[in-house]
């Protein structure tokens, strides 16, 4: 289990085989909501912002009004 998000295998696995942009969105909410309960979500969020700017995309943590209710970005999450 990562330290920083609480995502297992299975969970990384899941994110590769989501369909579309609303099952990603999904999973992006839930690993949200672990970091709030493992105290981990300022460096996730830091970490995944980076990834993101990395890669040259929009980082979908942006239009995430909260947890529950995600909002999808104007681009493709990352893979």
């Amino acid at each position: 289990m990562c330290i920083a998000c609480g995502r297992d295998e299975d969970d990384e696995k899941a994110w590769k085989r989501a369909d579309g942009l609303a099952e990603k969105l999904a999973l992006l909410a839930d690993c949200a909501r672990n970091t709030r309960k493992l105290g981990t979500r300022q460096f996730w969020e830091a970490e995944y912002r980076r990834k993101c700017s990395k890669k040259g995309v929009p980082c979908p943590l942006d239009g995430m009004r909260d947890v529950t209710t995600p909002t999808p970005p104007d681009s493709i999450l990352l893979n």
